[in-house]
């Protein structure tokens, strides 16, 4: 009876490291086919899908025919991180529907706000989520400073790209 119950979980524990193994191994496939992006304007990087290409219409935009992101700051001085997702879903277009979720996240360390569309968003939003991250000190674009970095992409991407990024630069620089 020992025997039996000794090769059972020795065969749990080799299934189970068998699973693992198999996780560990796709998650690194798909780190290995995506491509790296950085900005040394808006002082992060993160990866994408390598099937998507520059859209040249667009400043900083990615696409490709299961979807895009685009990158951005926002001004913020000393308004709260709530306060600028609560700003972004109740502008006069309502561009992530009449009634987004706003969940929060950390990114790379920092407080960030994943903003989800509901499903009356409007088709020409092209399923567009976003993501706000405070960037761990303010950044100078020309003459302007930023407190926050933004991530826009479609609802599908947006949580693994916006789990890669990575602010290239920590205080003073």
């Amino acid at each position: 009876m020992k025997k039996r119950v000794f090769v059972i979980l020795l065969g749990i524990v080799f299934l189970s490291f068998l699973f693992y193994y198999q996780e560990v191994n796709a998650i690194k496939k798909v780190d290995d086919s995506w491509n790296s992006y950085s900005s040394n304007i808006y002082k992060i990087s993160l990866r994408y899908p390598s099937n998507w290409r520059i859209n040249p219409k667009y400043s900083n935009r990615y696409e490709g025919s299961d979807g895009f992101f685009q990158v951005g700051a926002i001004l913020g001085d000393a308004t709260s991180i709530d306060k600028v997702a609560e700003y972004e879903i109740n502008s006069n277009l309502k561009p992530y529907g009449t009634s987004p979720r706003i969940s929060k996240l950390s990114i790379d360390g920092q407080e960030a706000r994943l903003i989800s569309p509901s499903n009356d968003q409007s088709q020409l939003m092209n399923r567009q989520s976003e993501l706000i991250i405070r960037y761990p000190t303010e950044i100078k674009i020309h003459d302007n400073k930023y407190n926050y970095f933004v991530l826009w992409s479609d609802k599908e991407h947006i949580v693994e790209i916006g789990n890669t990024i990575k602010f290239v630069y920590r205080y003073g620089q």
